[in-house]
């Protein structure tokens, strides 16, 4: 079996108070099914901040040009997916 890593498919903008942070998700775990013939990716980033009361927080997805590439290739039934 091979198969080709998937670049960092998001990034998220974290904002706390008045600040933002564009937060960049790193490769973590590769899970292979090989009976299921898949392969999952997990990505995640640690992200810590202080506490302050009443301070407003908030964390948007966006998605980069490698997710989008993929998700087209999906519609256009070039990969299966998750589904099979």
């Amino acid at each position: 079996m091979s198969f080709s890593v998937l670049p960092n498919p998001c990034t998220v903008d974290v904002e706390v108070g008045d600040k933002l942070h564009r937060v960049t998700m790193l490769l973590d775990a590769i899970d292979i099914d090989a009976e299921a013939e898949q392969v999952r990716f997990v990505f995640r980033r640690l992200f810590r901040y202080g506490l302050v009361q009443h301070e407003l927080r908030s964390a948007r997805f966006s998605p980069t040009d490698a997710l989008r590439e993929l998700t087209e290739g999906m519609r256009l039934g070039g990969d299966r997916g998750g589904d099979g």
